[in-house]
């Protein structure tokens, strides 16, 4: 976000972007879904409910720092206008 607001970044970088923010994720979701999936394995005793838990939370760090890294990019290459980031909803709501 930094590097869009400076200007060192464009919409035909976004892959490289989320190459780089999805290594970020992958490490974050393995190290939160690890001590989650541990913590939820000694509250209930359950070993699949840790791997359950562990891996939901860690996909879901995943997808979660994917769209944050690339939105901004694809917002900026639409060129949505005086509305900013409202253009699917501003369609779908006249």
């Amino acid at each position: 976000m930094r590097e869009l607001s400076l200007g060192l970044v464009r919409p035909i970088d976004a892959m490289r972007v989320w190459i780089q923010e999805v290594s970020v994720g992958v490490i974050n979701g393995f190290v939160l879904g690890l001590l989650i999936g541990v913590v939820a394995w000694m509250w209930k005793g359950n070993p699949s409910l840790r791997l359950v838990i562990g891996g939901a939370l860690g996909l879901n760090t995943i997808v979660a720092v994917s769209i944050a890294g690339v939105l901004p990019l694809l917002l900026q290459a639409h060129r949505p206008g005086p509305r900013g980031g409202q253009w699917p909803f501003a369609y779908y709501h006249n």
